[in-house]
């Protein structure tokens, strides 16, 4: 897996908890969306990244996109 140091601003509008999981929502499917435009092969490989980086929970909810 190929590792790189990335650096990630984000900002939100969201006053309440409700708002945030509401974007938190939103950018799941964003990612949904982003990983059926991948092969395959590609979207196992996102899994198996997710993985490495200890993100298990996230790696067994996109599962759904094999």
């Amino acid at each position: 897996m190929l590792k790189k140091h990335i650096r990630l601003e984000m900002e939100s509008n969201a006053q309440t908890i409700d708002e945030l999981n509401k974007e938190i929502g939103q950018l799941k499917c964003v990612v949904g969306f982003l990983m059926t435009q991948l092969t395959p092969d590609s979207r196992q490989a996102v899994i198996d990244n997710l993985k490495e980086f200890g993100l298990n929970d996230s790696a067994k909810e996109f599962t759904q996109f094999l």
